[in-house]
């Protein structure tokens, strides 16, 4: 070959790595907002991906029904994949400083297609979840994953809790996910 002919092929390999990574920032810049970033976390069989952390608190700090809270922008997205059959289970876990009282708290988990999301984890008080364990929380779902699912986690404060017994107090939970072959 030619000094030439190599020149080319060097000089179009280069433009089209940089066409490649000008492509990639931009996709970037459209999905993750300013300052969030994409974290992976391996648990077991199973990866989960999300931005920024795997944190959900509720917000706004007002009572709502179930159906409100179902329709509600307000949600904590993950994607969990695994690359072969796998089981899996999705666990919360109350953070340490929360000040609003688990009986006024419901939570709910909804798989999302790309189109319509379906409940998986159906609206529950966290005072109702009897088994706690300690390493994981609260399992809210399991079942079987074979390739990749969004998940939507929600976090409100039933409508049966008073407005004045509510405010000024906050509460949070850590979402988690694990796989078992």
């Amino acid at each position: 070959m030619n000094k030439k002919k190599t020149e080319k092929i060097i000089t179009i390999a280069g433009i089209a790595t940089i066409v490649a990574v000008l492509i990639i920032i931009c996709y970037l810049s459209i999905v993750v907002k300013k300052g969030q970033i994409i974290k992976s976390v391996n648990y077991g069989t199973i990866t989960m991906t999300y931005v920024d952390q795997n944190i959900a608190a509720i917000s706004p700090m007002k009572p709502m029904d179930d159906q409100e809270a179902l329709e509600s922008a307000n949600y904590f997205a993950f994607q969990l994949t695994s690359k072969s059959k796998t089981k899996q289970y999705i666990y919360f876990e109350p953070l340490k400083d929360n000040t609003l009282d688990k009986k006024y708290v419901k939570v709910a988990l909804t798989s999302y297609d790309g189109e319509k999301e379906t409940i998986v984890g159906y609206p529950k008080m966290v005072e109702d979840f009897n088994e706690y364990a300690p390493e994981y929380g609260y399992l809210i779902y399991n079942g079987e994953l074979d390739s990749k699912v969004e998940y939507r986690f929600r976090v409100w404060i039933d409508s049966i809790a008073d407005s004045k017994e509510v405010a000024n107090t906050k509460y949070g939970v850590k979402v988690k996910a694990y796989g078992a072959a």
